[in-house]
């Protein structure tokens, strides 16, 4: 069974109190009990020098008997146990126990005579603290005896009943037992009430722990592991008023990586969910990629195509041009021929354009850079169109962008691809509608577009896949497919990108974007 932290922290708690207080209380009631066996070693010590002062005038008179009946009055104290009168010779002179009369005292056994014979040579003189002694009487109780000298003053050494010579120090000692019931029983209730206060303590300490632990520790640690199951079950939980301590940090680290998982797991539903829709973005820019060089492979060696095969018909078609201009000069020339010659110079020329737009299309040339700006290049090629035929039913609508970058162009080029797409735009309104001109910026200032929108019929959805293809025309026989194919290697080679977009009955846009 898994013991909580609460549970643990105060039995440790309770174990380490118990065993410092228990050490406490021992030392202490170790101590009371000295001071107090010192008290009453002292009491007992004034006792034995009262009873002494008391009975020195009867002992100088020579009364022993009136000295005897002082200490059995003392005896008769109820704390005392025996009072006894030892001579210098270890004769007991007197006992409260009357068959220790007149006998000898063992000094090797009698507790009495260490104070003077616990080593070799007898002392004469020893401290209070060395003359107690504490033993079991016969009935077994705690007793204690302290033992007083009965010293030699010139007052007992002169007179004559009972002479002593004045070269005698110890003239005996007076022994008194004292039981030590009532010592002990202050002793014991002391302790008692030491232990009981210590049950107190210690509640008291254990309820206080519990309290500021609860507080301080369980409740953030459950909270913790509260919130770290929820978050086990997805549940994304931040943990609310934090303390300022190390649980609150721990609080805060915890939300903070809380929010980043939400975050992870946020990010990888959303990357899941847009997967399909961002393989099928990035498989529709690999194919735009593929057809980019593709169509650039094709343009490449179709201009190779296309150089050789202006170059073998541009001279036999200078020739037939020449003579049939001749022809048609000539006065002899029946009027009937004269129709067939001017339809046999005018196709000559149409081969003529063609093969122009030939050799234009397979030749190379690097453009001449200089700085322009846009506008003034679309103006310039509106200039060399508006006044077409196919213009006159078309209004055109100019929506520039003002303050617009100069770019490093080949205005020449530019001009080209405009003059283009505007001859396209205007073919593809036969009824006369608007063309819109749109310039400006994106949103990053990297990046100059031009827009040539077109309402006309519009480019069927097959076709717009092609639309930049060489030789491939949506006006039949009347276009040669090399204008949109020229226009691209231009804008290509301005580093731009060249994009259309149509709608069959709406028209069309095409947006045409050069870097700054």
């Amino acid at each position: 069974m898994r013991l909580g932290l609460m549970i643990k922290f105060s039995i440790i708690s309770a174990v380490v109190l118990l065993f410092t207080m228990s050490v406490f209380t021992l030392f202490n009631i170790a101590g009371l009990k000295t001071a107090f066996m010192d008290v009453y070693t002292t009491d007992v010590d004034n006792l034995s020098e009262t009873i002494i002062a008391t009975t020195h005038h009867a002992m100088l008179a020579g009364d022993v008997d009136e000295a005897y009946q002082l200490m059995e009055r003392a005896g008769m104290q109820e704390n005392i146990r025996n009072i006894r009168l030892i001579d210098k010779h270890g004769v007991i002179r007197f006992s409260l126990f009357k068959d220790e009369f007149e006998t000898f005292v063992d000094f090797s056994k009698d507790t009495s005579c260490d104070m003077c014979h616990f080593e070799g040579k007898p002392r004469v003189q020893a401290s209070t603290m060395d003359r107690r002694r504490v033993f079991p009487d016969e009935k077994g109780e705690e007793v204690l005896g302290v033992t007083r000298g009965i010293y030699n003053d010139p007052s007992c050494s002169q007179p004559s009943c009972h002479y002593h010579p004045a070269d005698v120090n110890l003239l005996g000692v007076l022994d008194i037992v004292v039981s030590t019931e009532n010592v002990m029983a202050q002793i014991t209730r002391y302790r008692n009430n030491v232990l009981v206060e210590l049950v107190f303590l210690l509640i008291a300490l254990l309820l206080c722990l519990n309290l500021l632990t609860r507080k301080l520790i369980t409740q953030p640690v459950n909270t913790l592991l509260d919130h770290t199951r929820l978050l086990s079950r997805g549940e994304w939980r931040l943990i609310e008023n934090t303390s300022n301590d190390e649980f609150g940090e721990l609080a805060d680290s915890f939300n903070e990586m809380t929010s980043n998982l939400k975050k992870a797991k946020e990010d990888r539903e959303k990357w899941s969910a847009t997967l399909e829709s961002r393989v099928e973005e990035r498989t529709q820019q690999i194919r735009e990629m593929q057809s980019v060089i593709i169509r650039s492979e094709k343009l490449a060696s179709l201009g190779e195509l296309a150089a050789g095969i202006a170059h073998e018909l541009n001279n036999p078609l200078t020739g037939i041009v020449l003579h049939a201009s001749l022809i048609e000069d000539s006065p002899e020339l029946p009027p009937g021929l004269k129709e067939d010659l001017h339809t046999i110079t005018g196709e000559a020329d149409r081969c003529a354009r063609i093969v122009k737009n030939l050799l234009d299309f397979s030749r190379k040339t690097e453009p001449m850079k200089a700085m322009n700006n846009v506008n003034d290049t679309i103006d310039r090629a509106l200039g060399l169109v508006e006044n077409l035929a196919s213009f006159q039913n078309i209004q055109i609508v100019k929506e520039y962008s003002e303050n617009l970058p100069d770019l490093l162009i080949d205005s020449g080029q530019m001009e080209q691809v405009f003059v283009n797409m505007f001859v396209n735009a205007s073919q593809a309104m036969e009824n006369g509608d608007r063309l819109i001109l749109w310039t400006g910026m994106d949103a990053g200032g990297k990046e100059v577009y031009i827009r040539v929108e077109d309402t006309g019929q519009g480019i069927c959805e097959e076709a717009i896949g092609r639309i930049f293809d060489p030789f491939f025309s949506t006006k039949g026989a009347k276009g040669t497919g090399l204008g949109l194919s020229v226009s691209y290697g231009i804008i290509e080679g301005h580093g731009g990108t060249i994009a259309v977009h149509s709608e069959l009955g709406k028209g069309t846009v095409f947006t045409i974007t050069i870097p700054v």
